[in-house]
């Protein structure tokens, strides 16, 4: 006789498996920050941001970009030069500058704080971010058109350079908000970076082209042409 074979059914452990479809996306866990800020829905809609999307495992990421970080002070830089040398500008148009570079320099402090201290979490630099960068935008935007349609005598290299900062900025912020949505942290780093130094490096270089000498004179007597 052969001896009696036992068989064993062996129970193989879902638990992995369960836990693995149990878990959420490979997408980390995402903060809602100013979901209900109708401003934020109104620029998502345009395609220029991804509505309160920040990957919780982004965070070493952005730490480690130190370029990411040094990005947002871009605007430090030039609103910095506008408040201290609005001279140039107020030869061609009659606009309150100073108070423009104010809000462009305070606005780097406020992308900083969004965009690399507060990252993944609520908090309220991330609306007063929004509103500072799109009424600094929208600021640059009416500059552009005014200075075409009024009576503002600034050259065309001048205004070509903030029309062109203008337009590269959006197309990186946009490319940015896609990065985002599709969960592409390295490509969404490079452009947001580029979104923060392309219209300042822009804007100065226009502004740079008005500047002349006397600007920079200490003689109170110091007059320049109109024109």
């Amino acid at each position: 006789m052969h001896p009696t074979q036992s068989m064993q059914y062996v129970k193989v452990s879902t638990s992995a498996t369960e836990r693995m479809e149990e878990a959420p996306d490979s997408e980390p866990s995402v903060v809602s920050c100013c979901s209900s800020n109708p401003l934020l829905s109104a620029v998502a809609c345009c395609g220029f941001a991804a509505q309160g999307s920040e990957p919780d495992l982004w965070v070493a990421s952005v730490q480690e970009a130190w370029w990411y970080q040094a990005s947002c002070f871009a605007y430090c830089v030039a609103g910095g030069l506008l408040l201290l040398r609005p001279e140039p500008l107020e030869r061609h148009m009659l606009f309150p500058w100073r108070c423009m570079g104010i809000s462009v320099f305070v606005n780097g402090f406020t992308s900083y704080m969004s965009d690399v201290e507060t990252w993944g979490r609520p908090s309220v630099w991330k609306a007063t971010d929004l509103l500072l960068a799109t009424t600094n935008s929208l600021l640059q935007i009416g500059i552009v058109i005014v200075s075409f349609l009024s009576d503002a005598t600034f050259p065309l290299e001048s205004v070509g350079c903030l029309a062109t900062g203008v337009l590269i900025a959006l197309a990186c912020k946009q490319r940015s908000a896609t990065a985002m949505r599709n969960g592409h942290c390295d490509a969404y780093l490079r452009w947001h970076a580029a979104w923060h130094y392309s219209l300042p490096t822009f804007a100065i270089i226009g502004q740079a082209v008005l500047h002349r000498a006397c600007d920079y004179s200490l003689e109170a007597s110091c007059a320049c042409p109109k024109s």
